[in-house]
């Protein structure tokens, strides 16, 4: 079978999201490359397509295309996942991380004659590569000892060997295409194949051991569970192994206390079924390091101190007054808080920014990743690229608040359910209107309880609202231009300035991720996908969502890919009517297929368009 490029594959992908045609030129514009370029990826792609011609489309004038049904689409995904193997890393570096992980699966030295046979390099080759290995593994605390006559082998604590393993994977993984490894898991077979990654055979077959065992457990588990804590538990449970097998433990050998620990749970459960194949005792240090990578933990009353102690040296690295942004404080300190005391400790976080942060602000990155190393830890496996990026955010939102000093008016938005159409009311007013400060969220029955609470400047609902503690607008649930110029000069009489001048302010170059040419690219694959997920849902629900509720839904699910894209999905909402749980599984399944992972909040709030809508059928009714 022909091998894909890393383009076509994407290529791919991207028809697999869509369901009308594209055209050549509109790929040639995505990618960047010449429109003789593309026909030459389409020729591959045909090749690859030829066991059912059918599958793959094309139309003069019209575009390309893939057969609209849903077992066809999965199965080319499932062969796709087979293609994507090690061709993200050229030659060099994918030779480091073999030698590194050769090195760490045995005991025994390892000669450079061996090496050079196993990799097929000359001396000189692998001489230059062992010398790279030993400024990588600096990093990691690691050394490559040589003793002469005998060869080379690994030192160091077990602990740093095993974090530049997970480190290595976990790297790999993001790079093959995470969305890929989750599809795997998801499939539910008897055994998970076509992971290529280019590590380690023997290594590779135990992963791939703890991914099946993985997928077998997932639907099983009721809870909510998070992808990347299933693969950073998967990754660290097949090193856990490896290193077993070659009387390598994390550190002692007392088994569990089966009274200190809940059996019936994912990570006990995979943990179990490994440790059963492979004929261990079930260690207690090992499955302590399957769940917190076996570093220590920061404690709750150090995280206040951590995160001023972060602001205030990037702070002075930067030049920034980030100290005096106390809504700074209160969203890292509540990132920091979500990370280190969640079940599974230092678990990796798909990031997709990490190359824009990087590239576009440099400045701000290295002094984060300065700090945290220096304040949160020097092991790469906890302040890595990843979580750098993540907290670079936090301060680029405050970086914007900064610019624009002038007083802001606090505002509480009022919707159904405090989730829906309140998002669109707060861009929509973001957009056109500065100084305003979201003060909070509320749905109608809690409405005059939070207001009494967050003492908000102005009220903006889409209900008529009475005795409140302060000012009111009642907007449409789609705001028109009359209720944007209605709220502006409301804001402007707050604050007591002529609502002329209230212009918005250029963006500040470190919130410019808008002109990154990926960043467009990004933004283009996003509509993409909400139109397709949107029309799924539609076609899921079918009747159950009104003709008036339609477009507030779409809208919805827009924003709702957009929290997910950006890992702030919504938390802890109440579910107010029992949901049929036949169709919850079937709107996670539906974002599933395009590699959103949603979770059971972000279900609801859609759901409640289906409510609504009952509920109004019902007034009709009742007329």
């Amino acid at each position: 079978m022909v091998q894909l490029t890393d383009r076509e594959i994407k290529i791919v992908y991207l028809l697999l999201n869509r369901d009308d045609p594209i055209t050549i030129q509109r790929l040639s514009d995505i990618y960047g490359v010449s429109v003789r370029t593309i026909k030459y990826d389409l020729k591959d792609l045909k090749e690859w397509f030829k066991e059912d011609n059918q599958v793959f489309q094309t139309k003069p004038h019209v575009g390309i295309w893939l057969k609209n049904e849903l077992t066809v689409r999965q199965e080319i995904r499932k062969q796709l996942i087979g293609q994507t193997g090690f061709e993200y890393y050229p030659a060099p570096q994918k030779r480091i991380l073999q030698i590194v992980f050769l090195l760490s699966l045995t005991d025994q030295t390892v000669t450079l004659q061996q090496l050079q046979n196993k990799l097929n390099v000359s001396e000189s080759t692998m001489l230059n590569d062992l010398d790279k290995i030993k400024e990588n593994l600096r990093t990691f605390d690691l050394h490559l000892k040589h003793k002469d006559f005998y060869g080379y082998t690994l030192t160091g604590s077990e602990i740093s060997i095993r974090s530049y393993m997970e480190s290595s994977i976990q790297d790999v993984i993001s790079k093959f295409d995470i969305y890929s490894v989750i599809h795997l898991l998801q499939l539910n077979s008897n055994e998970v194949t076509g992971l290529l990654l280019g590590l380690n055979n023997e290594f590779e077959y135990i992963l791939k051991r703890v991914l099946t065992h993985a997928s077998r457990l997932i639907d099983k588990d009721n809870s909510e569970l998070d992808y990347n804590d299933i693969l950073t538990i998967s990754c660290r449970l097949a090193i856990s192994i490896a290193r077993l097998s070659i009387n390598k433990p994390i550190n002692s050998y007392q088994e569990i206390n089966f009274n200190d620990v809940k059996l019936d749970t994912f990570d006990f459960q995979l943990f179990k079924r490994m440790f059963d194949e492979y004929d261990f005792p079930l260690y207690q240090d090992e499955y302590q390091y399957v769940i917190n990578g076996g570093q220590t933990i920061p404690q709750d009353d150090n995280l206040v101190t951590l995160t001023k102690l972060i602001i205030n040296e990037v702070s002075e690295e930067v030049n920034q007054p980030f100290s005096e942004d106390k809504q700074l404080f209160d969203s890292l300190l509540s990132h920091l808080m979500s990370k280190f005391n969640s079940k599974y400790q230092f678990t990796n976080e798909y990031n997709p920014f990490v190359k824009d942060i990087k590239t576009n602000y440099p400045g701000l990155f290295n002094a984060l990743y300065k700090v945290c190393i220096k304040e949160v830890s020097s092991s790469p496996t906890i302040v890595n690229d990843s979580f750098v990026s993540f907290l670079a955010l936090h301060f680029m939102v405050s970086e914007q608040r900064i610019h624009n000093n002038q007083r802001k008016v606090r505002v509480v938005y009022v919707c159904s359910t405090g989730l829906g159409v309140t998002n669109l009311i707060q861009q929509k007013i973001e957009e056109n209107i500065p100084n305003i400060e979201i003060a909070g969220f509320t749905s109608l029955i809690a409405a005059k309880k939070q207001i009494n609470k967050l003492k908000p400047d102005l009220v903006i609902s889409i209900f008529d609202l009475t005795d409140l503690n302060a000012p009111l607008i009642q907007v449409s649930p789609l705001p028109t231009s009359q209720d944007i110029e209605q709220i502006k000069n409301k804001v402007a009489n707050i604050l007591k300035v002529n609502p002329d001048t209230l212009k918005k302010e250029p963006d500040s170059s470190i919130t410019k991720i808008e002109n990154n040419a990926s960043f467009k690219k990004l933004s283009r694959e996003m509509i993409m996908t909400m139109f397709s997920i949107y029309e799924d849902v539609m076609n899921l629900l079918k009747y159950k969502v009104s003709d008036e509720y339609k477009d507030a839904l779409m809208l919805h699910i827009f924003m709702a890919i957009h929290r997910i894209k950006f890992n702030e999905q919504y938390k802890d909402t109440n579910n107010i009517q029992a949901s049929n749980q036949v169709i919850k599984k079937q709107l996670k399944e539906t974002f599933n297929q395009y590699g959103l992972d949603i979770n059971e909040s972000e279900i609801n709030a859609i759901l409640e368009y289906v409510h609504l809508s009952d509920t109004r059928r019902g007034q009709v009714d009742a007329k």
